[in-house]
């Protein structure tokens, strides 16, 4: 366990990671009170330092989401009801600019970061209904569009994203009934996809994109009577499926935060249903084959029905990648931060990845049925 949050227990809070930093703020504090604070902890010397409120009103259940050096935090929960508002953090001036608000205002809604724009899923807009809505932003053009509608309408879901998908996993429906159902959008597409669904239902626990995966920790099952879990999943992308790992030492948590820095995964608030918490952990998740050992020096796996995996210590992330047929053409491109390449719908065969850079490299493929 590491340092406590600085801050008040609280539940609902939201999380974001820029460079070795990881931001916590907002949230229910124990008095019932909402908060607008934000803290600042430093994985490299593992200390706390206050950073600048967040100017609105106090809030809880944000979606917040980190693009090209910058954070937002988006929608949420005041004491008047379901807000869209949108606000960017700057880590270099340490201030908050209001942006162009959502299209419908959500709380507890899903989404990530996906090719320098933002993705908000569902969650419940300001009448109090379940939201189908499906809010993609561009921060450099500072306007809101809709996309494709999830096939199932969630609040206080999970959410990763991995390679040119955002997933949505668990959340609630209207009538608090929990879910394992676990959709991904995909960019290319531009539509929906169900996968392996969790190994039970859940809502309002937390989730993060790790090397070769996700994890999702902790969250209710809807009961009665209510259940906080402590348990631990992790997603194979390759194979679609679920894997069980050791429960949060913590215990039972539901409403905190999650994020993943270096390979390493930070957790703390949220609440047990009986208190909330502000500790601090470091989670030691095995999330591959011989954790610890396992420094693969190409993609893989090789060779590969669907997904293939390239290390973030093989791509440097100002590199391109490429897909080549045996013909030598491009079929496919890649910014180097999307470790996880989906190579669904392509015909069976040899294919090279190449990595663009000072030098070019090359990696063989073999795609199967």
């Amino acid at each position: 366990m590491l340092p406590d949050f600085p801050g008040i227990e609280r539940d609902d809070a939201a999380a974001f990671v820029i460079g070795d930093d990881v931001y916590v703020g907002t949230g229910m504090d124990v008095g019932f009170n909402l908060t607008a604070d934000w803290y600042r902890f430093n994985t490299i010397d593992q200390s706390w330092n206050p950073v600048a409120p967040l100017p609105g009103d106090g809030r809880q259940y944000t979606l917040a989401i980190e693009t090209d050096g910058y954070a937002y935090v988006i929608g949420g929960s005041t004491a008047t009801g379901s807000t869209d508002e949108v606000w960017r953090y700057d880590p270099d001036g340490n201030y908050w600019n209001q942006e162009m608000p959502l299209l419908g205002a959500v709380l507890a809604a899903s989404g990530g970061p996906l090719h320098g724009r933002l993705h908000v899923v569902g969650g419940i807009d300001a009448n109090g209904t379940v939201s189908d809505l499906h809010q993609i932003y561009d921060p450099i053009a500072g306007t809101w569009t809709l996309a494709a509608s999830p096939p199932m309408s969630v609040h206080r879901g999970m959410s990763f994203v991995s390679g040119d998908g955002v997933h949505v996993v668990g959340g609630a429906t209207q009538d608090f009934v929990d879910t394992d159902h676990h959709l991904r959008y995909d960019a290319n597409g531009a539509a929906w996809s169900t996968l392996a669904a969790l190994p039970g239902g859940r809502y309002a626990g937390d989730a993060c994109a790790v090397h070769a995966g996700a994890v999702v920790v902790g969250g209710s099952e809807a009961g009665p009577p209510l259940e906080v879990r402590d348990e631990v999943w992790r997603y194979d992308p390759w194979t679609d499926a679920w894997y069980t790992l050791p429960p949060l030492p913590a215990g039972p948590r539901r409403g905190a935060v999650l994020v993943e820095v270096g390979g390493r995964l930070y957790f703390g608030t949220g609440s047990d249903a009986t208190q909330r918490y502000r500790d601090w952990w470091t989670l030691e998740v095995p999330v591959t084959i011989g954790e610890g050992s396992f420094a693969p020096q190409g993609p893989y796996p090789v060779p590969t029905a669907r997904l293939v995996h390239v290390s973030s210590s093989l791509v440097p992330t100002d590199r391109m990648l490429s897909l080549l047929n045996s013909n030598g053409q491009e079929v496919g491109r890649w910014t180097a931060t999307e470790q996880v390449l989906d190579l669904s719908g392509r015909p069976p065969g040899v294919y090279i990845l190449q990595i663009e850079g000072e030098k070019v490299r090359r990696h063989r493929l073999v795609k199967t049925p």
